[in-house]
């Protein structure tokens, strides 16, 4: 019935799948696996383990492909028909947490992805992760009332779980091999092509928090990935606020100030963004000039 896909890239993964392994192996009758996909990790932890687990499997890359190629990896190797798609450094928040998906399967009983949301934790962490906490509470911590109120078509592949046929049919990007935007891209897919999103009270907790300074150049890179989407087609214009400030923008010559009034700033506002003092209002201009400035 369920395979549990797991992309992982330098993280000790073995927690995570004992933890789910043990909610499995209580339910009655339930068929199941673990896949786990190292993308070549430069770092040796305990994850050998995990091939001890019965149902459960480790696989290794010899080089990185990147999370996209590694999800498509992990959706060849299921063998069930709804996949549970986990991020590496996430933690089930219930004891029940598989028992969770499992009656919200045999409820809907149809083709469709469900999500089962994000959380961060409450308490303010140290200074040099301040940036990915804000960030991640006010954009991807959704509670379960504001995603079936306001964004009942949220969802984000860290907590996702699909028909393993819709999977197949719209894969993630091989194109985008860093991150960044991948998971938009198949969003909007799922959406376009009139798949029922459904949202579901069962989050995990994101556990690993990235410094400011390595989220910051992961957002840059990721808004080069935005940049190279919407060429390629893969993503329109006005897929993101920010893109498509940049293209209402017909002068040339503002776009250019924009891209040299950040340029100018640029050293200051990544001073305030890695320290005490970030916050997510400087973060967007931010984003927004880097967009301008890496875009003619």
């Amino acid at each position: 019935m369920l395979s549990i896909l797991i992309p992982t890239f330098n993280y000790n993964t073995y927690p995570l799948v004992s933890e789910l392994y043990n909610q499995c192996m209580r339910i009655e009758n339930l068929e199941f696996e673990i896949h786990v996909n190292d993308d070549a990790s430069k770092q040796n932890f305990e994850n050998d383990l995990i091939e001890n687990l019965k149902h459960c499997y480790f696989h290794k890359q010899k080089s990185n492909q990147g999370l996209s190629a590694s999800r498509n990896y992990l959706i060849t190797k299921a063998n069930h028909q709804w996949c549970l798609f986990l991020d590496d450094d996430v933690w089930p928040t219930s004891d029940n947490f598989i028992l969770n998906y499992i009656e919200k399967i045999k409820q809907e009983n149809q083709i469709c992805v469900i999500f089962g949301g994000l959380e961060y934790t409450k308490e303010i962490p140290k200074n040099n992760d301040l940036l990915r906490w804000l960030y991640g509470n006010k954009h991807e911590a959704l509670s379960f009332k504001q995603r079936i109120q306001n964004k009942p078509k949220h969802f984000l592949s860290s907590n996702l779980l699909a028909n393993k046929s819709i999977l197949e049919k719209f894969a993630y990007p091989k194109e985008i091999k860093t991150y960044g935007y991948e998971d938009l891209i198949f969003n909007l897919k799922i959406i376009e092509n009139n798949i029922a999103v459904f949202q579901l009270d069962n989050p995990v907790f994101h556990e690993k928090l990235d410094t400011s300074e390595i989220f910051l150049n992961k957002s840059k890179k990721a808004l080069e990935n935005l940049s190279k989407s919407i060429d390629l087609d893969l993503l329109p214009k006005d897929a993101t606020g920010i893109s498509k400030l940049f293209y209402k923008i017909n002068n040339n010559g503002i776009r250019k100030l924009i891209a040299l009034t950040f340029r100018l700033n640029q050293k200051w506002m990544e001073s305030i963004l890695i320290s005490k003092n970030t916050n997510l209002t400087l973060f967007n201009f931010y984003r927004l000039g880097y967009f301008f400035s890496i875009n003619k």
